[in-house]
Formats: C-alpha cells, structure tokens, sequence
C-alpha cells in the first residue's frame, strides 16, 4: 500500500509540476523574457546616459547621487564612477557604449554599467520565487490528493483481508469520511456484503445447531429402545411401534431439510417451471388436509377463484401451499375452522389461510418464517420441526412472491401468500 501511495504521490506531483513547466515554456515562445531584457537594456542605457550627462555637466558628486538613485527601485539599475586608470583614456572615446570615459577637468572618469545578465538574473530572481512556492505547494497537494485517494483503499484491503480471515462483523464504511462519491458507495456495498455474509454465517451455525438438536432426541430414544430391547428382547413387538415413530420423524426431518437446501440452490439456478393451475393445487391440498382432521373435526372452509393459471414450479408452490394449510389444521383446536381464499391482485394471486388457534405473539410474526422456529404457545405449538414456513417463504421468494402473517381480529394466526402471475 505504501508503493501505491508513493506512485500516486509522484504521479501528482509531476503532473502538477509539468503544468507549471508548461505554463514557462508557453511564456518563452511568446517573449515574455526577451521583453523583460529589451526594457532593462533600455532602462540601463537611459540611466547611463543620464549618468555621464550629470558627470560632464554637473561634475562627480551629483554624478554619484544619481547613481545611488538609480540602483534604488524602481529602476534598479546598477552603475559605477570611479577616476580612469589610464589618464589618456578619454582622448578620442566615443562614449557610446556600456563603458564610457569622460574627462571633467583634468580628471578622466570611467563610468560604466553593471553587467546585463547579471542585472537580469537579479531582477528575475525574485520573480522566480512564486515559481518555487508553487512547486513546493504543488508537493504538498499531491500528497494531500494522494493520500485522500489512497486512504479508502487502504481502508477496503484491511477489510477484504478481515472478511477472508472470517471476520464478518467487520465495516468500514464509517472509517471512510466520503460521503456521496463511488468510493463511499464502494464501502456501502462491502458493509453491506459483510452484513448479508455475517447473517449467512450466523443462519449456518444456528441450522447446524438445530439439526443437531432436531436429530439428538429421536436418536436418543433410538439407543434407549435399542438398549432395552437387548435386555429382553421379548418386548419386540411392544417397542416395534417407537422405533417406527422414531425412525420416521427422522426421515422426515431429513427430507425437509433436503428440501430447504433445493430451494437455497434454486435462487443461483434457473428455476423448472411448469403451466399449472393454482386453484387445483389448492383443492388437492384442502382434501388431503380434510381427511387428516377428521379426529380434531376440524372443517377447512374455501372461497375464491375457481381457476388460477400460473407458469410456476409445481412441486414448490404446492409444499408452499401445503405446509401453510397444514399449519393451520395442526394450531386449531377441536370443532374449529380454518378458512382459505384466493384472490386477484394487480401484483399476483393472493392467498389467504385464517385459522382459529392460540395465536403467537406480534413480536415473533416475522421470526416465525426463521428454520427451526417455534413459539411456544402451549399445547400444540412445539410440534414440528419449525421448517414448514421457513420452506414456504423460500419457495415463494424463488418464484418472486413472498408470504407474511398476521393476526386476526377475534384470535388466530392469517398467513398470506403472494404467487406472482
């Protein structure tokens, strides 16, 4: 990371710096220079000139103080008087140049300019000086700029790293201070990845916990009824019927764990789709589920559409459908009623299932649709392995609807669900 920070730092910086340079190179061609050398040469030539005037009319002292003039600003021009070495120096000078000899009575003065490149590098060089600032300036935004760019960068390699080392909880979204930029939104969708693989992990823990749990009590009874029927293996045929029991509540959490896992792959693979019609699937359903409650007399009631045809899975609509019904049946109590309706919405087929039952708690209405959730309502309601809506939602979600629950207004559990059409 500190190599992708100096490389930005460089890269700045002389882009920064080469605009400068450019700006330089644009004032050259255009002669800025050879202008600021064409007004010294004439500013120097005037003041010499003046200069030797004063000296021939004026004599060497006001000579001097328009020297001391002259080197001052705004002229800055730099001259010197002094007595010619050579006395005969003055005969035939033509006094035209940037040395000139000039005899004021019997004395022969040399009078002569400062060299010009030098008098221009001295003019120039406090010009030169924003020049400088601005590089140094240019430095330091570069390394501002580099280092506002290279921040969040940093910021995401120490998270991707977290999330490879299995640390979920990890964000960083408020350790990035940008605020609408695609940065910022890069750093909402990698907390928001976290979250989902956060939730991801938690969901296996608890499934592998549950199913452990699920498992663990048949299989104990399994090895208590294995175990006395070793010590009197007369009871056979008395403990045939607990070893079935068992085995089959086994089997069937088995297959409907099996099931949640094909509707967890079904939302990466194109989902199987057949033309059926709801309505049929529904009065299948709630023929079965009639024949099963006869022992609780429990009518199963139907109001709504006589036909409903959709392009869905057959099998996952109808375990849908199933499990949502049977649910119903199982929380109701003796001589009730659940009642089923099919209706048409703009956004799909909606299908209602009221029971009479205990009812749950408002808080746990969404938690109910969680694997392996139960709440404890008393009698009944721990019956089940708690994957019977968890099943439901999913093959609803896989197919773009959903499913939701609420309470109804003189008691009992109204389970919705939403087939789009």
């Amino acid at each position: 990371m500190q190599k992708l920070f100096l490389n930005a730092f460089i890269m700045i910086w002389l882009a920064i710096a080469c605009s400068l340079v450019g700006v330089l190179l644009v004032a050259y061609v255009s002669r800025a220079t050879p202008y600021e050398e064409e007004l010294l040469q004439r500013q120097s030539d005037f003041a010499l000139t003046a200069a030797a005037g004063m000296l021939e009319n004026s004599g060497p002292v006001a000579a001097r103080e328009f020297i001391a003039v002259a080197g001052s600003p705004p002229l800055d021009v730099g001259l010197e008087l002094t007595e010619a070495p050579d006395p005969n120096a003055c005969v035939g000078s033509d006094n035209t140049g940037r040395e000139r000899f000039i005899a004021v009575g019997a004395t022969c003065y040399r009078l002569a300019a400062d060299d010009l490149e030098q008098s221009l590098f001295s003019r120039l060089l406090p010009r030169s000086i924003p020049w400088v600032s601005a590089i140094i300036a240019a430095a330091l935004a570069a390394f501002w700029l580099a280092r506002y760019l290279t921040h969040p960068v940093q910021e995401i390699k120490i998270g991707l790293r977290a999330l490879a080392e299995g640390r979920f909880s990890t964000r960083i979204g408020d350790r990035i201070d940008r605020k609408r930029d695609e940065i910022a939104g890069l750093a909402y969708d990698f907390d928001l990845t976290a979250e989902r693989l956060e939730e991801f992990q938690d969901v296996q823990r608890r499934l592998f916990h549950d199913v452990s749990h699920e498992l663990r009590s048949p299989l104990a009874r399994l090895q208590v009824a294995i175990s006395l029927l070793k010590k009197n293996p007369a009871r056979m045929e008395a403990m045939a019927d607990r070893l079935e029991r068992e085995i089959t509540r086994i089997d069937d959490l088995v297959e409907e764990i099996l099931t949640l896992a094909k509707l967890n792959a079904s939302e990466q693979l194109p989902l199987q789709r057949q033309t059926v019609d709801i309505i049929d699937l529904i009065a299948d359903i709630i023929d079965d589920c009639r024949f099963e409650s006869l022992t609780k007399n429990v009518t199963i009631s139907y109001d709504g559409l006589s036909s409903s045809v959709a392009t869905v899975n057959g099998e996952l609509i109808y375990r849908a459908i199933e499990n949502v019904i049977r649910n119903a049946v199982k929380y109701s109590p003796p001589s009730s009623e659940v009642a089923v309706a099919a209706i048409r919405r703009i956004d799909g087929l909606e299908i209602r299932v009221q029971d009479s039952g205990p009812g749950i708690p408002r808080e746990h209405l969404k938690s109910i649709f969680r694997p392996f959730e139960r709440v404890d309502t008393g009698g009944e309601s721990q019956l089940g392995f708690g994957l019977g809506l968890s099943i439901a939602q999913r093959a609803l979600h896989v197919h773009g609807g959903d499913i939701r629950a609420d309470l109804n207004d003189n008691g009992g559990l109204s389970v919705v669900l939403r087939i789009p059409l």
